[in-house]
């Protein structure tokens, strides 16, 4: 069996001048017969975020902007009685 895969989160912040997302994109190759299956699959994700060193309340906030990518391999074994 082969499959792909896609998930966005979008911002989680009020505030339109902060810009970040996540997004993950995955593909696999599984094998199953009988009671014993096998995934082997690879993700890729792709993130944008914030990062603040410190808040202050009278006077606009510095923060630096992040942007990152990276993937795993996930493999699964099992066994169904």
């Amino acid at each position: 069996m082969a499959r792909l895969g896609f998930a966005y989160y979008g911002k989680p912040y009020k505030d339109a001048e902060l810009k970040a997302s996540r997004m993950l994109l995955s593909g696999g190759l599984g094998y199953r017969n009988k009671g014993f299956f096998v995934d082997l699959t690879y993700v890729h994700a792709i993130s944008k975020d914030v990062n603040f060193p410190y808040r202050l309340e009278d006077r606009a906030n510095t923060f630096a902007e992040l942007k990152q990518q990276k993937g795993n391999i996930v493999a699964t074994v099992g066994l169904k009685f």
